[in-house]
């Protein structure tokens, strides 16, 4: 069966008005309304607040006085390390020097070298260019101060280099110590004598030849006597070099047996026994000069060639071995 209920005005219309907005976006601020709201913080960072550690002042210090300290241990060493080097570079003085020397049958000739040919030759001229100047008119007296110039300057440069005696002569490099320890001559291979080594080591009172040919090493006593000390040596030789001293040209002639007999290299000092390293060592025992004489009677030539010969006193030194060549030389490694 069907109720017809009556009609209401009450029913509320639910369909929307023309008027209402579709979208409603709250995010956009309205500045009319007044202040701005606080940002909420980004949830991502992480804000810690921790207390910062300052160093000490214990710890400071510390560091202070170990900086200090490494940079003082750097300045000492390389202060040591110059020290060092620059004791060895003026530790030793070395030079060279042409001695002249003569043998029994040679003419004894004028050994004081070209310098006495040099000044005889300025002289003169000096003399010439005077006279001349006496007798014409300034232009002889300006010839004769270029003149002199000259032959000072050709006197200078001749100074610098070691000079050459006239007559036989070898070549001698010399070599020694500041404190007058030791010294070292060191004499090329030459018409009478052989390569050969010296060092006289007055710590020890010892002499060794080193026979760099035959790699051999012959010791000694060291004699006072006949060898001068560094420094006496030094200023003959330098004496020498210059033209200013003029040695005896005459040999001392020294005569010698090797002896086959065990040396103790301790007994030598450091400067001989690092010089014969690896070489045999012999020791000499020295001839009286009639067992010398005979032996030059028997072979004068073969003895000649087998001296050691030397400038280390006022004259040249030649020492003759005569069983030089029985002797073994060093074994080869």
């Amino acid at each position: 069966m069907t109720v017809i209920k009556a009609f209401s005005n009450d029913k509320v219309d639910k369909k929307p008005t023309d008027n209402q907005p579709l979208v409603v976006n709250d995010g956009i601020p309205d500045v009319e309304a007044g202040a701005e709201e606080e940002p909420q913080a980004d949830p991502r960072l992480l804000m810690m607040r921790v207390r910062a550690k300052r160093a000490s002042t214990i710890t400071t210090l510390v560091l202070i006085v170990a900086s200090a300290l490494v940079f003082t241990i750097a300045l000492c060493g390389a202060f040591y390390i110059y020290k060092q080097f620059l004791h060895v570079k003026h530790l030793r003085y070395r030079t060279t020097c042409y001695v002249p020397y003569y043998e029994d049958g040679d003419d004894l000739v004028t050994h004081n070298g070209y310098q006495e040919r040099w000044m005889m030759s300025a002289e003169k001229s000096g003399e010439k260019f005077i006279e001349a100047s006496q007798e014409e008119d300034v232009e002889a007296m300006s010839m004769m101060k270029q003149a002199k110039d000259m032959a000072r300057a050709v006197m200078d440069q001749f100074r610098s280099a070691p000079l050459i005696p006239l007559g036989k002569s070898f070549r001698e490099e010399f070599e020694s110590d500041s404190n007058g320890v030791f010294e070292k001559m060191s004499v090329p291979e030459f018409e009478r004598g052989r390569n050969s080594k010296f060092i006289h080591d007055f710590s020890v009172n010892m002499t060794g030849i080193i026979d760099i040919a035959g790699e051999r090493c012959f010791v000694m006593p060291l004699d006072r006597t006949v060898v001068l000390p560094p420094q006496s040596l030094k200023d003959l030789i330098e004496k020498m070099a210059h033209g200013y001293y003029t040695i005896n040209p005459s040999q001392l002639s020294e005569t010698y047996r090797a002896l086959e007999i065990p040396v103790d290299a301790d007994t030598l000092g450091p400067h001989i026994t690092q010089a014969c390293d690896s070489y045999p060592i012999y020791k000499l025992e020295k001839l009286v000069s009639g067992v010398a004489k005979k032996r030059r009677s028997v072979d004068v030539q073969e003895t000649v060639n087998k001296a050691f010969t030397v400038l280390d006193g006022m004259q040249p030194r030649s020492i003759e071995i005569v069983n030089i060549e029985s002797l073994p030389q060093a074994v080869q490694k």
